[in-house]
């Protein structure tokens, strides 16, 4: 499965709750990619399925910020913060 052909609704059937989707995503700052495949996790491990490159896991969450109104939470505003400095250490 490409990441190219995830359509929003796919993902989001993935991820239960909005509280979920937080937990994968400071999940995946906090995890090398090459150890996150070894988490036993079965969220997080269902979400590695369609991230398999960190450019993916970029464009991934980028997705998520644009398709879910998550602006008003705070500690979606904090994972941000910390993607924001993530993809300036990228780069």
């Amino acid at each position: 499965l490409l990441f190219k052909d995830i359509r929003p609704s796919y993902v989001i059937s993935q991820v239960e709750t909005r509280k979920e989707l937080i937990y994968l995503i400071q999940e995946s700052f906090d995890l090398s990619i090459s150890n996150v495949k070894k988490v036993g996790n079965r969220k997080l491990k269902d979400f590695k399925l369609f991230t398999r490159t960190l450019d993916e896991l970029i464009k991934f969450i980028y997705y998520f910020d644009k398709f879910l109104p998550l602006h008003d939470n705070k500690q979606f505003n904090y994972i941000k913060f910390r993607f924001n400095l993530f993809i300036k250490s990228y780069n």
